[in-house]
């Protein structure tokens, strides 16, 4: 199966996560391509639970998947953060009640994903580890 490479630094800034921090993943693309996607830039053994739109009950911007993602990782939607580039993402982490963060080097503007119900947006990949630590800090 044809996957795409991760942006740049994405790499790097996943192996960084803490071990005992728990990483899960939830796509609107099939299961099998976000699986194939993680194997291709070589973390799949990283993430607890992985889900696409075709292995949850409601894609998002429903907050099913987000549900069913925590709990396979034995945490509440309140301790976890979810990291999305469209406005659906913000959605559907606000519908579950876990912190949002908003990135703009995906598929939407800034505009777009800055009218979505993220708790902050992230304009790099800087920023984006800086949030992340915080959110480690909090949670441990």
């Amino acid at each position: 199966m044809d996957t795409a490479a991760f942006f740049d630094g994405i790499n790097g800034l996943i192996t960084a996560i803490p071990s005992g921090i728990k990483v899960g993943a939830l796509t609107n693309a099939c299961v099998a391509y976000a699986r194939a996607v993680l194997a291709t830039n070589g973390v799949t053994e990283r993430f607890c639970s992985i889900h696409g739109a075709d292995s949850v009950p409601k894609p998002k911007p429903f907050a099913d998947g987000l549900f069913l993602v925590c709990k396979e990782m034995g945490l509440e939607p309140s301790e976890c953060v979810y990291i999305g580039d469209s406005p659906s993402d913000g959605e559907a982490a606000y519908a579950a009640g876990m912190g949002a963060v908003g990135v703009i080097w995906g598929s939407h503007s800034l505009e777009k994903v800055a009218e979505a119900p993220f708790d902050v947006v992230c304009s790099s990949l800087t920023e984006l580890d800086s949030v992340l630590s915080r959110a480690y800090c909090k949670n441990n």
